[in-house]
């Protein structure tokens, strides 16, 4: 019941911060918080009765498969966290800048700092934008993108350049440059973060679980079996 409680707190007050429309999202982080906070309680529980010295300590000598699955949910939930920060939040716009000309794209200010064309590559020529991300202000990001051509096949691919954090991720990505301008393209998507963390904390606990010695000698005991001689 209180991992219910709390997933449902979550739900209202997601609801009420972003409104209606972002029910979806409301609906996944109750289910993230449901999974992380009932795996904690499930886990605590296993420690039994007694006082907090007590519990701990039962935790301390608690098989590596309870961690693992404890880990597992926690990864899985966080994963959600970051799918649904993704899916709901992501934004992205464009604006045609020149040298030194800025706009408001996406809640960032983003400016065109220089413009280099025909860059020479190993086997392509580039175009190299170098644009500054800012917010609030303050510069929090200086990125490259390009835009190779390849002569020989006719071929064009854009390179995004990206900023990162623990919050979102910042990709600029540009078009081609047509009488000294050029598009910029910006996406931000925001808790990508949560997404590798969630997958990383789940491997973990896979770990953890396999490397328990109950199972390991469970399997020891599974091939001697299967090896041993019919009488």
């Amino acid at each position: 019941m209180p991992a219910f409680a709390q997933s449902l707190a979550v739900v209202c007050v997601t609801l009420a911060f972003f409104g209606l429309p972002d029910w979806a999202a409301a609906l996944g982080l109750g289910l993230a918080t449901w999974i992380v906070t009932g795996s904690l309680s499930d886990t605590w529980r296993r420690a039994g009765d007694g006082g907090l010295s007590k519990k701990l300590g039962r935790l301390q000598m608690a098989p590596l498969s309870v961690w693992g699955m404890t880990l597992g949910h926690m990864g899985l939930g966080v994963l959600i966290v970051g799918i649904v920060g993704v899916s709901a939040w992501t934004r992205d716009g464009a604006a045609v800048l020149r040298p030194g000309q800025s706009a408001l794209i996406a809640g960032y200010t983003v400016q065109l700092r220089s413009l280099e064309l025909d860059v020479a590559g190993p086997n392509y020529t580039a175009t190299r934008a170098s644009i500054a991300v800012i917010e609030n202000g303050q510069t929090i990001a200086i990125l490259r993108p390009e835009r190779w051509r390849f002569p020989g096949r006719e071929m064009q691919t854009t390179e995004a350049a990206i900023s990162t954090n623990i919050v979102r991720d910042v990709y600029v990505a540009i078009g081609e440059p047509q009488d000294g301008s050029i598009v910029v393209n910006l996406y931000v998507k925001p808790l990508v973060a949560f997404i590798w963390a969630g997958a990383v904390i789940m491997a973990f606990g896979g770990l953890l679980s396999l490397a328990d010695r109950r199972y390991r000698i469970g399997v020891g005991a599974r091939d001697s079996r299967a090896l041993a001689p019919a009488e």
